[in-house]
C-alpha cells in the first residue's frame, strides 16, 4: 500500500555522504505512524519536494488515513516508481530523493509529541529539467513550502544568491 507522509521538520545533513534528516512524531495514542513502520520494515523511502502547486494534495495526505488505503489514491497525486528504492516517488514534484536509512533516533518517551528522528542516504535524485538554467538549479523557479510555525506556511517569492570570499561555490 502506498504512503504519503507531509514532514515539517526536514533538513539536509551533509553532501559526503548525502544525507537528509526528518522527525516522525507519534500518533496522538502514542503509536507509531505507517510511514516509521515502512520504514523501519523496508529501509527506505522517498523525499518528495513540496511546491505551493502540490500543497493542498499533500497537506490533505497528514489526516491519518488507514493503513490499508492508498494514500496518493485518496490525495490525488500519481505515484511513479523509484530507481533505486521500491518506494514510490510523486510524479507532480519536481525534485525527488530516493533514499535508504542510515540510522534514526528516538526522541521523548514515547508518547503524543515525541518523535523518530530519521537519517537517510540519498542514492538517486530526480531534479526535473524544467528547474535548471545554464547547467545550474534554477532555485528562483522554485516555489517550496516551509512551515513557518503553528499552522502557517509559506514560501520565498524574493530570493537572491550571495558570492563571498568567506563561502562560495568554488569551495564545494
Amino acid at each position: 500500500i502506498k504512503n504519503l507522509a507531509p514532514l515539517s521538520f526536514y533538513n539536509c545533513v551533509t553532501s559526503e555522504p548525502p544525507t537528509i534528516m526528518f522527525s516522525l512524531t507519534r500518533k496522538r495514542d502514542g503509536s507509531k505512524k505507517d510511514t516509521l513502520i515502512n520504514i523501519e520494515n523496508e529501509k527506505e523511502f522517498v523525499i518528495n519536494h513540496v511546491t505551493k502547486e502540490i500543497f493542498p494534495q499533500v497537506f490533505d495526505a497528514s489526516a491519518e488515513i488507514p493503513a490499508d488505503q492508498d494514500e496518493f489514491d485518496v490525495v490525488g497525486l500519481t505515484a511513479i516508481a523509484g530507481v533505486k528504492v521500491k518506494s514510490s516517488r510523486v510524479k507532480e514534484s519536481p525534485i525527488q530523493m530516493e533514499c535508504e536509512l542510515y540510522n534514526s533516533m528516538e526522541v521523548g518517551d514515547g508518547n503524543y509529541g515525541s518523535a523518530t528522528i530519521i537519517v537517510g542516504k540519498v542514492l538517486y535524485m530526480h531534479i526535473d529539467e524544467s528547474l535548471y538554467q545554464n547547467g545550474r538549479l534554477n532555485t528562483s523557479s522554485i516555489t517550496t513550502i516551509s512551515r513557518l510555525g503553528n499552522m502557517s506556511y509559506g514560501y520565498a517569492e524574493h530570493k537572491f544568491d550571495v558570492e563571498s570570499d568567506i563561502w562560495n561555490v568554488s569551495k564545494w
